[in-house]
């Protein structure tokens, strides 16, 4: 192991600090000038996790007292317009295909009026919700919708023809971004209910 510079932990995979499950991603939410906040841990069999940074090189698992804020934060910037997806995963597909997309830690249920602050404050004046293909990604699609919608953006609303609890990135598999784009445009604008 010296010979190779790597130390005994490095034949193993990487986990979560409490239990023995690999981690398969890691999503950093930074604030506006990039600063580390926390981060969202993804783990084998699907499970999500937060943690923050505990000031020593190592990780606190929770987020208490943490600013929350929306992934890709720095990204959002002067963006007039912004792809909101329901996980980090989708999030990084958009901007893989060179869109502005973001998201919220906690998934489905989860979003804060603070966060559609966040996007005015950084000068968002456009929102499209992509909805993922279930009951819980509608209602928070509509959720987030309605709360950018009090926050004076203009706001779209877009359940994509995938198959049952399908995603962006799903629907990205085997769909152009032309596609996709034209998908949002075709959406009418949101009125709450």
């Amino acid at each position: 192991l010296l010979a190779v510079n790597l130390e005994t932990r490095d034949l193993f995979p990487k986990t979560n600090g409490h239990q023995r499950a690999p981690v398969i991603a890691e999503y950093d939410y930074t604030d506006a000038q990039g600063a580390l906040l926390f981060q969202v841990v993804r783990c084998l069999p699907k499970k999500f996790r937060q943690r923050r940074p505990d000031g020593r090189g190592g990780w606190t698992w929770n987020v208490n007292g943490v600013q929350r804020v929306l992934y890709r934060l720095p990204a959002l910037q002067k963006q007039k317009a912004v792809f909101i997806v329901e996980g980090e995963k989708d999030a990084d597909t958009l901007a893989g295909l060179g869109l502005t997309a973001t998201t919220n830690a906690g998934g489905a249920g989860t979003w804060r009026d603070s966060y559609a602050q966040q996007l005015t404050t950084v000068g968002v004046q456009r929102v499209i919700a992509i909805a993922d293909h279930d009951d819980a990604g509608i209602a928070h699609a509509r959720a987030v919708a309605a709360s950018c919608h009090r926050a004076g953006m203009k706001v779209k609303v877009v359940t994509l023809p995938v198959g049952d609890k399908g995603d962006a990135s799903d629907y990205l598999d085997d769909h152009s971004k032309a596609e996709f784009l034209a998908l949002g445009r075709a959406a009418p604008l949101f009125t709450p209910e």
